[in-house]
């Protein structure tokens, strides 16, 4: 198989992981296969080499416009961790505020006297 066909493939199958929903649950295993994806599709852009027949460069289009779509979907699945991992952090301070609600108020009401 021809390296611009199997880069072909590779993408596709990037696309298709991206286009499915990915639940919070078992978004570490997709994150772990999109991240072998990426690598082993980094490896067949660096081996591609010119020149190019007719379908090779059909197929290099539609690489073309699929990374578009890849792109835009990675994208969102960042800002969603992104968004999480910020909900999260909001979620423990509110906690920790809960647990130890004075934790916080050690400078209120200090009063410095400046009388000799």
């Amino acid at each position: 198989m021809d390296t611009v066909s199997a880069l072909h493939n590779v993408s596709k199958q990037l696309y298709d992981i991206l286009h499915n929903d990915i639940p919070k649950d078992e978004r570490d295993g997709h994150i772990a296969s999109i991240e072998e994806l990426i690598t082993t599709r980094q490896t067949l852009i660096d081996a591609l080499k010119p020149p190019y027949t007719v379908e090779e460069k059909r197929l290099g289009a539609e690489i073309v416009s699929i990374n578009k779509d890849i792109d835009e979907r990675l994208l969102q699945l960042k800002n969603t961790i992104k968004f999480d991992l910020t909900d999260i952090k909001k979620r423990k301070q509110s906690t920790n505020k809960y647990v130890n609600p004075y934790r916080s108020l050690l400078t209120d009401g200090v009063f410095y006297d400046k009388r000799k």
